[in-house]
């Protein structure tokens, strides 16, 4: 039983190495973006990656001409406002005003400069409820504008404004779910070979 317990896991140990290995290798058939997208050479739909400042850079201040590149944006921000969120024009008091991005793990970062405590900003950034946004290092609420972005208020002076992606609770526990799942059907179709081994040895 021991014996048969530690082939099980050996198995189980391999399985989950082979899935990691599989998905790392796959990387390496996606297109990097590492070009200037043109009318020639859009930017890919999916399957692609962002491996430097330069590449992200391109993204956000170039456009994907392909099929589906504004596909999941809010009505009103696809209807009247795309130029703007794509050439990064924020709204500082209602004030049209043209703002760099910069690139942060798992999301994007701006820096503002307010005259005045309470300024309010309309960020050319959509919001779909998923983020969690810091100024300054302290994590504020946020609002969302007429232009289907995220609102803030800021402080008289620089602002560091942080918007970074928060994973759900419902894709954490779809996540749990599948990989137990995972192990569970790797487990039973272990044992079932196993005891059909056992099986066949015992008629020999």
């Amino acid at each position: 039983m021991r014996h048969s317990f530690i082939v099980v896991l050996g198995i189980i140990v391999f399985a989950l190495l082979s899935n990691s290995y599989s998905f790392l290798n796959s990387r390496t058939s996606q297109t990097v973006i590492n070009f200037k997208p043109s009318s020639s050479k859009t930017l890919p739909f999916s399957d692609y990656q962002v491996t430097s400042k330069i590449g992200f850079n391109y993204m956000v201040k170039n456009f994907n001409e392909g099929v589906g590149s504004i596909d999941y944006w809010p009505l009103v921000s696809m209807k009247n406002y795309t130029a703007d969120i794509k050439n990064h024009i924020a709204l500082i008091n209602g004030k049209r005003t043209k703002i760099k991005p910069y690139s942060i793990p798992n999301g994007i970062s701006y820096r503002i400069y307010s005259a005045k405590n309470g300024t309010k900003v309309d960020l050319p950034f959509l919001d779909y409820n998923s983020y969690i946004v810091t100024v300054n290092g302290k994590k504020v609420g946020y609002t969302k504008t007429n232009r289907s972005t995220i609102g803030v208020f800021l402080s008289k002076g620089i602002n560091h404004i942080k918007i970074e992606y928060r994973i759900s609770f419902i894709i954490k526990a779809a996540e749990i779910v599948s990989w137990i799942t995972f192990v569970v059907m790797t487990i039973i179709v272990i044992i079932k070979k196993i005891v059909f081994l056992k099986k066949s040895m015992y008629k020999l």
